[in-house]
């Protein structure tokens, strides 16, 4: 009974524990749920601005701020105040470094301004290199700098109008890949001005101290808003592109930190990042997959306008010659018979007749290819002319035919004769052909002949008899 009771105690621990994961856990992407006609990123960045407008709804209830156009106002009037503040840090807290950026430092910053979908989405016109500090100018008249610090506690950090390096950290903490998609999650927060959002929620607090609830409850609140926009971040700092994701996912995976984030940790545990920039990346590697398939399928050609031509192929017709059993040299020898029937039964006088075989035999008979002696040379001397041939006279050939026929009438036992010399010569001529052919047929061909002779034999006996 103990046993079972502390085999029980421990499920109901492990529960719990996977309950508060489950609370404090950030976001829930729903990536299964994404229709094919969006992408990716569209999807996930939509699924991160609504994650952080839930909890912006929770901190404007508690600054009892009524509705978004109220917090747009009170931005407003503080916007000036926090411009002033953000210079002064720098100049004053911040020390910034006289030496100008490293190389593999600046070919991170100046690779991931080039990318075409961070250079649309900040309009950047001019990226100009001061050494310690690299500027960009938008196409709106703001600027973007990036500045040279020396601080030891935070390597990279990021206000609305700077993202401040510390060189020396940042390149013991992360590899040259990794540090690019870490300034891209720098100028995500740029772009979405987080740190100017978070500046604003402390001001309203501290000028509306009274009527706003304890510092306690409002800083939990503050710092579960905080890590909803690193998520965003982390989403956005990857502009549609499948390198800075994976680069990002193996910065995370590297890392170590509790499972379960602190109440009051600004960012999310870097299991929690690794898990959904692993899902992302994968997604996105399915998604460039699929484009490069489509664009290897052939297109129209725009100048004629038309398809590519493709090959037509010829039908042949089922025949029982094409098929695999008559691919043999004797293929034809049953077409060949019923060919012949077909003949006598048409005009057998024609094939009595006949002295050269009919087109069927020739086909299946190994034709002898005659070899002509080449002329001989005639001397003049032995020369002797040749006899004069006589012309052949029509009207002989005539009287026999006229013969022929008066005799056939007068007597009927001539015209059987003929009509059975016709069959012996058809006869012949089959088995000359069974003979030549026998020793190189298929069974099953030579069944067949068999039978057919044996159908011609007996209809021949019937016609004759």
């Amino acid at each position: 009974m103990e046993k079972l009771q502390s085999f029980f105690k421990k499920i109901f621990l492990c529960c719990a524990l996977l309950s508060t994961q489950i609370a404090l856990s950030g976001i829930d992407l729903q990536l299964h749920r994404k229709p094919r006609n969006v992408s990716t990123y569209n999807w996930c960045t939509e699924r991160a601005r609504g994650f952080v407008q839930q909890k912006r709804s929770v901190m404007l209830k508690m600054l009892n701020i009524a509705n978004q156009d109220e917090w747009k106002r009170t931005k407003k009037s503080l916007e000036r105040e926090y411009k002033s503040e953000c210079l002064e840090s720098l100049n004053e807290k911040e020390a910034v470094s006289q030496t100008p950026f490293d190389q593999s430092t600046r070919r991170c910053i100046t690779n991931i301004l080039k990318k075409p979908s961070v250079k649309r989405k900040f309009k950047i016109t001019n990226i100009i290199d001061k050494g310690n500090i690299i500027t960009v100018e938008t196409a709106e008249g703001e600027e973007i700098n990036f500045v040279k610090i020396e601080n030891k506690e935070h390597p990279i950090y990021s206000t609305d109008q700077a993202v401040c390096i510390s060189q020396a950290k940042i390149q013991s903490i992360a590899l040259e890949s990794e540090i690019e998609a870490i300034i891209g999650h720098e100028l995500a927060h740029v772009l979405r001005k987080h740190a100017f959002e978070d500046y604003c929620m402390k001001r309203t607090y501290e000028l509306n101290e009274k009527s706003a609830p304890d510092e306690k409850t409002f800083n939990e609140a503050l710092y579960d808003f905080k890590r909803a926009y690193e998520i965003e971040a982390d989403i956005v700092g990857t502009f549609n592109n499948l390198h800075l994701a994976q680069n990002l996912y193996d910065f995370f995976s590297k890392r170590t930190s509790p499972a379960l984030p602190d109440k009051n940790a600004e960012h999310p545990s870097y299991k929690e990042r690794a898990t959904y920039m692993s899902s992302i990346a994968w997604y996105m590697k399915i998604e460039q997959a699929a484009k490069i398939q489509k664009r290897s399928k052939p297109r129209f050609d725009r100048q004629k306008r038309s398809a590519p031509k493709k090959v037509v192929r010829k039908k042949i017709t089922p025949t029982p010659c094409n098929k695999r059993r008559f691919k043999s040299p004797q293929s034809g020898a049953i077409k060949g018979l019923a060919e012949a029937f077909r003949e006598l039964r048409r005009n057998p006088k024609q094939i009595a007749r006949k002295t050269k075989p009919s087109r069927f035999i020739g086909k299946l008979k190994p034709r002898t290819t005659q070899v002509k002696k080449a002329p001989q040379k005639e001397n003049p001397k032995t020369k002797k002319p040749a006899p004069p041939q006589k012309p052949r006279s029509t009207s002989s050939a005539q009287t026999k035919e006229a013969k022929r026929t008066a005799a056939k009438k007068a007597n009927p036992t001539i015209k059987k004769e003929a009509k059975k010399s016709v069959y012996k010569n058809f006869f012949a001529r089959i088995a000359s052909m069974y003979k030549n052919l026998k020793k190189k047929w298929p069974i099953t061909e030579k069944i067949a002949t068999l039978s057919t002779l044996a159908c011609l034999w007996a209809m021949t006996y019937k016609l004759l008899f």
